[in-house]
């Protein structure tokens, strides 16, 4: 079973390979159009310093997995008063000056690790980690603050996921809220499928610049997101050989979830247009979202836009995960006479009750016993 398992990552990994459209490079962000203002108008200068460097080591977990180099954090932890501190930040400047990153860095060692222990040990239900190389993570978690906040991009609590002092609750009140007083009846539960995997270069940067990212911010996480990378998957003490990684956001980086929280915005500014800020018709946990609508044709209106945007994003929705749940009076029609409703074509699960964030939500609202 464990070299099936790993045959089956490998063909997957092989089948995102061929259906990515774009080179591996992109040639537009080497010719390096900066002006002498993008650098300082960046905001990165001023987090790379040899005080961030030592303060950002010493917050980071000394049973931290390493990378491929084999380095772990309690190495450099140990040179901290040698010339060596002294190195890590002339590389870290010259990364930022010259909008680049060492090679090496692309290089990453996956492991699955099981979604649901309570299902079979498949690489459906394995989630892909990826084991970084130790300076890339302590260089990401210098640049953080800076892409966060790089461009005019404002983060709204729509999208609770990925994001310092937020957690389930919140999401899980705001959607019993309306199914208690009535004022959804019809909520749909989306599941993108393998959602940080399918990330494609391409429409990830058309989204940064529109929310107006600096470009040589832009140019670094292109080298390190998609620049020539590559990995090999861990099953068992068994290494498989290497592949190359042409799309996705890999899980383990300390960019990936804003990257992603980024991405996807626009769709959530799509689906809540025009509403109330009382009252959400769409809101989601990183990539688990809900819609609520108080009829048939509306909750249809914006499945249709979730879907357009998937399509227009080289994303999917993994439909048997997703569901449509039927609230209060409207869940008295019998479920073999209800009309379907439909996600790009495909017709969502009917559901008595859907588990949402941990929690059992029946077609009265939240399950407080379960």
């Amino acid at each position: 079973m464990d070299s099936d398992k790993l045959i089956s990552f490998e063909s997957r990994s092989a089948r995102l390979h061929e259906r990515t459209a774009f080179s591996r490079v992109d040639r537009t962000l080497l010719q390096d159009p900066r002006d002498e203002r993008t650098l300082p108008d960046s905001g990165l200068l001023a987090r790379i310093s040899s005080e961030k460097f030592q303060c950002q080591l010493g917050l980071m977990s000394s049973t931290a997995s390493c990378g491929t180099d084999g380095i772990t954090v309690m190495m450099p932890r140990t040179l901290l008063d040698t010339s060596c501190t002294e190195h890590l930040f002339q590389l870290y400047y010259t990364c930022v000056r010259k909008g680049q990153t060492p090679g090496r860095w692309n290089e990453a060692c996956i492991y699955p690790l099981y979604k649901d222990k309570t299902k079979a040990d498949t690489a459906s239900n394995s989630r892909p980690i990826s084991l970084l190389c130790l300076f890339r993570k302590l260089f990401e978690s210098l640049i953080l603050p800076t892409l966060k906040s790089s461009g005019q991009m404002s983060y709204s609590s729509i999208q609770a996921g990925f994001r310092s002092g937020y957690s389930t609750l919140p999401n899980v009140l705001t959607l019993h809220h309306p199914i208690e007083s009535d004022a959804g009846s019809h909520i749909v539960f989306l599941d993108l499928a393998s959602a940080l995997d399918h990330v494609p270069w391409h429409y990830l940067r058309q989204e940064l610049e529109k929310q107006g990212i600096n470009p040589l911010v832009l140019q670094i996480i292109y080298h390190l997101m998609y620049r020539d990378k590559t990995f090999s998957v861990i099953v068992n003490g068994c290494q498989s050989p290497v592949q190359v990684r042409t799309t996705g956001l890999p899980q383990g980086s300390r960019l990936s979830p804003t990257l992603f929280n980024r991405f996807i915005h626009g769709l959530l500014q799509t689906l809540n247009w025009q509403n109330l800020a009382s009252f959400r018709s769409a809101f989601f946990f990183a990539d688990d979202g809900v819609l609520v609508a108080p009829t048939l044709g509306k909750a249809q209106s914006r499945a249709n836009q979730a879907s357009r945007w998937a399509d227009g994003h080289g994303m999917a929705f993994n439909i048997a995960k997703c569901g449509y749940l039927i609230t209060h009076s409207a869940s008295k029609v019998p479920i073999a006479i209800r009309p379907p409703l439909l996600l790009n074509t495909k017709e969502i699960p009917m559901l008595q009750s859907y588990k949402y964030l941990g929690v059992r939500f029946p077609s009265i609202g939240m399950d407080f016993v379960a």
